[in-house]
């Protein structure tokens, strides 16, 4: 349990030092590998007295979650302001481009 724990709190102090340039691949992927991680820590029976050993450990880990939430709310809105410009500027596009269907056809006559 202790190389678990050790592992986690690596990723963290990884993800910590390149927080402000990460983007959503990288991202999900260390969510991905914490999860493998706790999906492990999960696997392991643990009597009270040892979870008491790595109770201040992993309080430490789960400090850092609201960091993780911001950094990944942050990138959400980005996303959600590009896809509005898209689909502003579709519209804007759709205003200019109207699909004409003649019903009739008009010819000009000189007299």
């Amino acid at each position: 349990m202790d190389e678990l724990i050790q592992e986690l709190e690596q990723l963290m102090g990884d993800w910590m030092q390149s927080l402000s340039n990460m983007t959503y691949e990288e991202i999900s992927a260390y969510v991905d590998s914490r999860e493998q991680i706790i999906e492990r820590m999960k696997s392991h029976s643990l009597s009270p007295m040892e979870r008491n050993k790595y109770t201040a450990r992993v309080q430490r880990l789960l400090q850092h979650d609201a960091l993780i939430l911001a950094k990944m709310n942050e990138l959400r809105d980005e996303g959600l302001q590009g896809t509005s410009k898209i689909n502003r500027g579709r519209l804007q596009k759709t205003a200019y481009e109207t699909e004409f269907v003649p019903d009739s056809v008009f010819f000009d006559r000189k007299k």
